[in-house]
This record gives structure tokens, sequence and C-alpha cells, in this order.
């Protein structure tokens, strides 16, 4: 007996395009909302890094490694030569650089170099340190650029924006004699108050062929209109560190 001929029905070319043109509604619908889970996350992870950074520096100076360290932040382009046959190039990023400086060299600093160490900033010197490479200094034993240690490190992030437009530093010790700050640094604000310092850390919305990352902040020191996506690392003199959400609705920070 002949077995029955099964009927095997496809899809019309008219049920396909009406397939595609519901998943391409979907996708333009969910695109935006990618798009922009993706900007705040790059934003978040730049803050993340940057947080464990502080926290690696703070905690060699609480371990005794370090009795004196340095957070180096230059949101100036940075001249890189990966070939040494080949001219240097600026990279637009923003340069944080760990430094520390051993127990034993701070007498030989203090005595050295009297006429800036008894003021907070002029001891936060920021000059290359370290005592290998080219970039040697005196001053800091050990140098996230140049130093080959894992308690120091440097690092260069893209596609963010802080509220500085100028090179700063923050130096730290174990009992926070020495601390002390140069640049600008967030300080004695209604959000963090007068012992707290913080930075911000946002998207950067220059175009690309500007220089410079556009700062968080305009020029009295308030938040852009325009930030959309805006994280704060806030410190102590002992340490301290910790990193808050902004939230522009609210007009908040929220720890993270």
């Amino acid at each position: 007996m002949r077995a029955p001929v099964k009927k095997i029905k496809g899809f019309t070319v008219f049920e396909v395009l009406i397939v595609m043109v519901l998943v391409g509604i979907v996708s333009g619908l969910a695109y935006p909302n990618f798009s922009e889970w993706r900007k705040d996350r790059a934003v978040k992870n730049s803050a993340i890094k940057i947080r464990g950074l502080f926290l690696n520096t703070t905690a060699q100076v609480q371990r005794g490694l370090y009795g004196f360290a340095q957070v180096y932040v230059n949101p100036k382009p940075t001249a890189v030569n990966e070939d040494e046959d080949e001219e240097e190039e600026e990279i637009k990023g923003i340069s944080f650089i760990s430094r520390g400086m051993k127990q034993n060299n701070i007498s030989t600093q203090r005595s050295v170099r009297a006429d800036i160490w008894n003021d907070p900033a002029e001891r936060c010197l920021m000059e290359a340190g370290g005592n290998e490479g080219d970039t040697k200094g005196d001053f800091w034993d050990d140098d996230g650029t140049v130093s080959d240690k894992p308690e120091v490190s440097a690092f260069i992030l893209k596609d963010i924006a802080l509220n500085i437009t100028n090179e700063a530093a923050v130096c730290f010790s174990k009992d926070g004699s020495l601390y002390g700050t140069n640049g600008g640094f967030i300080n004695d604000n209604a959000y963090f108050g007068s012992s707290v310092w913080a930075i911000y850390i946002c998207e950067d919305k220059s175009s690309s062929g500007d220089d410079y990352a556009t700062p968080c902040t305009d020029e009295s020191g308030n938040i852009q209109d325009n930030i959309k996506y805006l994280y704060a690392l806030s410190w102590s003199r002992f340490g301290n560190i910790t990193l808050y959400r902004y939230n522009s609705d609210d007009d908040e920070f929220a720890v993270q």
C-alpha cells in the first residue's frame, strides 16, 4: 500500500518580509537602550579602574611598603613612541600613575628638599621617579611608568573626562600627616564636605578632532548640563576610597 504523501509547507515571501520588518522594529527600539547602557558601562569601568589604583596605592602605604605614595593624573594627551625609528605620537587620553617613596628615603628628602617638604602641595611633587628607564628621578623610589613592580602602575584611559584639565596629584602617608594634594581636585563642596577630596569621571563629550576631553564641570565647578553618565571618586587623608554614581534627576550621589 502506498504511503500518503506529506504536504510540506514553507514560508511565503510575504511571511518572511513580515518577520524581517518585525525584527527590524524590535532591534530599532532596543538599540538606543543598549547603546546608552554601553556608554554608562564604559564610564563605570573606567571609574572602577581608577578606584583600584587609589586602593592599591593606599594599601601599600598602610602595609608599610611605602612611607609616602602618590597618585598622579594628567588629562593632557600623552606622547608615546612604540617604534624607536618613528617620531613620538600623542594619544588623546588621561594618564594615571602611582608612585612610592620608601620610609628610609623620607628622611633624606626632608633634608635635601627642606624648602618644599613642609608645604602639602609642594612635597606632593609631580615629577617622574624610579630608578629604571630614561626618566630617572631622585625623589620617588618607584614610578609606575618605569618601575616593573606590581605595587605601582600606570595606564591611559580613553573616551572619558574629568573635572580637571591640568595635571594633579594626591599623596598619602600611613598616619595622614604627610597628606597633600596638588592640582584641581574637588574639596569643601556640598556633596563631600571639607575633609574629603574627590574627582569626577564622566563621558567625553568632545569632538573626534579635539585634542582634549571636554571636562565634566564648567568654569564655576558645576556639572555640565549635557553629562548623562558621571561618577565621583572620593577619599580622605587616611584613604577611605569611595565610588559614587551621580543621579542627575535627583541631583544626588549614590554609593556604588
